[in-house]
């Protein structure tokens, strides 16, 4: 498969700052390309930082994405996929918390919690309040402040002291 982008996420970063340890390190586990001609998206069990590359998957590039922006796409949603629907076995009418939601995972969990019937609340910092209102159409009631421990007396308030029943942070 041909390498178009290779993404850097967190887990890079972390490694880079000699942060995180790894046993065997590698740099960019996600990338699109192409794959035959089509245009695809994948994860790598080595590193994606190179210009070929032997995928151990790959999901086709919906059509009016961008390469660029396809790479970003595949650790993002298979971590909010496990954690949710694997792990936490999240069904329609549950609810979850998506701590400090405005960052890749946090956007994959609120699309797929939303497209599954689960209702959402979300902390994030003052300033991206707003965008997430507005993108993702949560209401105000349901978003609440990641820069302090408020958002969990909030969170009983908003559930009559139910809670909720997966937290991803």
């Amino acid at each position: 498969t041909k390498v178009a982008y290779a993404a850097l996420n967190f887990k890079d970063i972390m490694y880079s700052f000699g942060k995180l340890r790894l046993k065997k390190p590698s740099f960019g586990l996600e990338f699109s390309g192409h794959q035959q001609g089509q245009p695809v998206m994948g994860i790598t069990a080595t590193s994606s930082i190179a210009t070929d590359v032997e995928p151990a998957i790959t999901w086709g590039v919906p059509e009016g994405m961008s390469l660029a922006d396809a790479a970003t796409i595949p650790i993002a949603y298979c971590t909010a996929l496990y954690a949710h629907f694997t792990k936490a076995h999240l069904v329609a009418g549950q609810s979850v918390l998506i701590h400090a939601s405005s960052g890749g995972v946090g956007h994959a969990a609120l699309h797929l919690c939303q497209k599954r019937g689960i209702e959402i609340f979300i902390t994030c910092s003052a300033g991206k309040r707003q965008y997430l209102r507005e993108t993702f159409g949560i209401p105000d009631d349901h978003i609440f402040d990641s820069r302090t421990s408020t958002f969990r007396d909030r969170v009983l308030q908003a559930t009559a002291g139910r809670g909720v029943d997966c937290v991803l942070n």
